[in-house]
């Protein structure tokens, strides 16, 4: 190797860690401000109130920007998406969707302003049930008919209230 085979070497090693500490960074940062947003929202006895009240959803209304910003930091630049959303004042707003990791969530979070069903063992995760707490997610324990039954009563009522008021989200 010559020196400037050693120099471009050690430029590209360079450019690719400071790339990846800057995501970091930016990750830390995104999830520091989300993780400090959900805490305050999910305070308070009305932490459960339904439909949210105006302070919650103020605290919670960057979330879906940080959201997307934490996909396109994690290289979904754009994601494609058929159809059009659209309020339709006859229809219940519910998406069905088969998901595979949390970024399906998350981008359905950023894209839709709604919140979720999960299993009952993701409200233990550190910052993540946090987050999901903070957006009012149905937790659902699977291995039980009845949180299944309730969990879908849930649903059905969140959906017909979104129907009939705006106030009210999925």
């Amino acid at each position: 190797y010559g020196i400037q085979d050693i120099e471009i070497h050690y430029w590209s090693v360079s450019v690719v860690t400071d790339t990846c500490c800057v995501n970091v960074g930016v990750v830390f940062f995104i999830v520091l401000i989300g993780t400090v947003g959900s805490l305050c929202a999910a305070q308070g006895a009305d932490a459960h109130a339904y439909p949210m009240p105006v302070w919650r959803r103020f605290l919670l209304w960057p979330l879906h920007i940080l959201a997307r910003a934490l996909l396109f930091v994690w290289g979904f630049y754009w994601i494609p998406s058929k159809g059009k959303a659209e309020r339709n004042t006859m229809i219940a707003p519910v998406i069905i969707a088969n998901h595979v990791t949390f970024f399906d969530g998350l981008y359905l979070f950023a894209a839709y302003n709604g919140s979720g069903t999960s299993k009952i063992e993701n409200n233990k995760i550190p910052v993540i049930g946090l987050l999901m707490r903070a957006v009012q997610t149905v937790f659902v324990d699977r291995s039980s008919s009845q949180s299944r039954k309730d969990g879908f009563r849930t649903i059905v009522a969140r959906a017909n209230n979104a129907y009939l008021d705006d106030r009210f989200k999925p």
